[in-house]
């Protein structure tokens, strides 16, 4: 994938996002069943970083069963208006997972919770975790879930996505899809991840994988070593 077109679809994604994000907001207030994984590797008292936190569901769910200091980071303005309004008290600030504006080694836990795979282009996400191995204190932990494209609603996607890949020669990766919104014509776009390519990319950015979950969402919970 070119510089030009990871541009376009980094511009994409966020006015994706602006646009939808009431309609998004009112089908993210409860938590996913993974949720329950990440209380074992979240202490109270601890910092946590939510990167790409929408409109602050997690913190939602983090906070009936721990105090913690939260922190939340989208590049969707609309979206932290409403983070905001459901959670007047907690921190919500505007930045993307490429240059989080946050301090090194400053926090003991990272989640990136179902937003890394928005992330386009292999040398991107490579920044992305760079970028969130920087923050995370020594020793503390990321929290990362993807969506498991390989699923059978999915399939038709992935056939575009191969497709798209052989016509454009090469300008997108073979699973680069794009998966509708309602019946609003957006459509976002998603990186297929494979797990074997998660494991590649978490190790070669410095963090161990400690546990891994593979359903509807691929959940990775690592350490950074």
């Amino acid at each position: 994938m070119n510089q030009k077109t990871t541009k376009e679809l980094l511009k994409k994604i966020q006015a994706d996002y602006n646009s939808i994000a009431d309609d998004f907001s009112q089908t993210r207030q409860s938590g996913w069943k993974e949720f329950q994984l990440f209380l074992k590797y979240i202490k109270s008292n601890d910092k946590l970083a939510d990167l790409g936190c929408g409109n602050g569901r997690l913190l939602s769910f983090i906070q009936k069963h721990r105090k913690i200091q939260y922190i939340g980071i989208d590049n969707s303005q609309n979206l932290l208006k409403e983070a905001k309004r459901q959670f007047p008290k907690a921190k919500f600030i505007e930045g993307n997972l490429l240059k989080l504006p946050l301090k090194n080694q400053s926090y003991d836990v990272a989640t990136s919770i179902a937003s890394f795979h928005h992330i386009p282009s292999e040398k991107l996400r490579n920044k992305a975790l760079k970028e969130m191995h920087r923050i995370i204190k020594k020793n503390g932990i990321l929290i990362l879930t993807n969506w498991n494209l390989f699923q059978p609603k999915y399939k038709k996607y992935i056939w575009q996505a191969r497709l798209r890949y052989i016509y454009s020669f090469g300008k997108y990766h073979s699973r680069d899809t794009f998966i509708p919104w309602s019946k609003t014509g957006i459509k976002r776009y998603y990186h297929a991840f494979t797990i074997k390519e998660l494991r590649k990319l978490l190790k070669k950015n410095g963090f161990e994988i400690i546990s891994e979950h593979i359903a509807n969402n691929y959940t990775h919970i690592c350490r950074k070593s």
